[in-house]
């Protein structure tokens, strides 16, 4: 503001200047003043804008001054802080110096009186170092021992599944060889009772039927097919023995095994029989015979054996026990095909 006045009173003094003058000066002059007073013109538009480039300048240093002066406080603000903060840091720094020269005195004088102390420690550190030796050495041993057990347990156990395997396997046979003889037990039962029931009539004869091992023994006594000393089947002995083979004849499944028994007593007939074994042997064909004679029964299904007197089942000392051991057994076993082809298979 104040340039802006400085410029204004310079223009009219000039004005003025020039009115005073054009009365006293020639033409010539006068136009030389008004070129001046024009050339000041155009000075003066020209200062005058500069004047508010100068003003526009002048508010711009202001705002910036007065954000240096915000600044400036701002900086001054943080100085104290950090002033501050650097007294105290310096007061922590003076005092941790203080406290580490008084724990490095005390170190000092902690080492100098511990030197059989550290001597001592030494020691037992080496010695730990070399159990810890021992014990790894022992460790490995252990690790080289748990692997091979690992080994020998990885083998096992595969021989395990292995065995596993065939124990299951040989149950499997166990249990099918279990259901044949189950089924075995059941057919021996049921025939037992059916030559219990073809037989009834002929009770109290001397005529004996039993199960064992398997097998039903049907046990003929002398008296109900023989005369003593003879072979020759008498008529209660025949339609004992034709009730028996139309009986067995509807069971094809059952081999027949006729044994023929004699008491201790010695053979004393006449003719082509010589002993106990010959008198044996030929009843028990005599049987067999009898068996198949008006029966269709496949011969390959009967045996004829003689048992002399070898195999008593009562004394021979009482003509009780002579009697009962003079007997025809007529054995009946059902035939175990499938049995023995699971024996053969395994």
């Amino acid at each position: 503001m104040i340039i802006k006045m400085k410029y204004r009173n310079f223009f009219i003094l000039s004005v003025l200047g020039l009115f005073l003058a054009a009365g006293c000066v020639p033409q010539r002059k006068y136009q030389d003043i008004v070129d001046k007073h024009e050339e000041c013109k155009e000075q003066n538009k020209q200062l005058m804008v500069e004047n508010e480039e100068m003003t526009t300048s002048l508010q711009e240093t202001k705002s910036e001054l007065e954000n240096y002066k915000k600044r400036i406080e701002s900086l001054q603000q943080d100085t104290a802080v950090l002033s501050t903060t650097k007294n105290r840091l310096k007061q922590n720094y003076n005092e941790l110096y203080t406290s580490y020269e008084q724990l490095k005195k005390n170190r000092e004088e902690e080492l100098s009186n511990s030197k059989e102390e550290s001597a001592r420690i030494l020691a037992d550190l080496q010695e730990t170092q070399e159990n810890i030796l021992k014990q790894r050495d022992s460790l490995k041993r252990l690790e080289k021992r748990l692997k091979e057990k690992e080994e020998n347990l990885e083998e096992m156990s595969q021989e395990l599944a292995i065995s596993k395997k065939a124990m299951e396997e040989k149950q499997k046979k166990l249990n099918e060889l279990q259901n044949i003889l189950d089924r075995k037990d059941s057919v021996v039962t049921a025939l037992k009772n059916k030559v219990n029931s073809a037989l009834r009539g002929f009770e109290g004869e001397g005529l004996t039927i039993e199960e064992r091992n398997g097998k039903v023994y049907v046990s003929m006594e002398e008296k109900l097919l023989f005369a003593s000393g003879s072979y020759n089947i008498s008529k209660q002995g025949k339609d004992a023995l034709k009730e028996l083979g139309n009986l067995l004849a509807r069971n094809e499944d059952i081999n027949i095994m006729v044994e023929g028994h004699t008491d201790s007593v010695p053979y004393s007939g006449k003719g082509q029989l010589k002993d106990n074994w010959d008198l044996s042997v030929k009843r028990a064909t005599t049987v067999v015979r009898e068996l198949i004679k008006d029966q269709n029964i496949d011969e390959e299904r009967l045996i004829a054996a003689g048992r002399s007197k070898y195999v008593p089942i009562a004394t021979n000392e009482t003509s009780e026990g002579r009697a009962k051991n003079r007997r025809t057994e007529i054995i009946l076993t059902p035939k175990l095909d499938e049995l023995f082809n699971i024996i053969e298979m395994n």
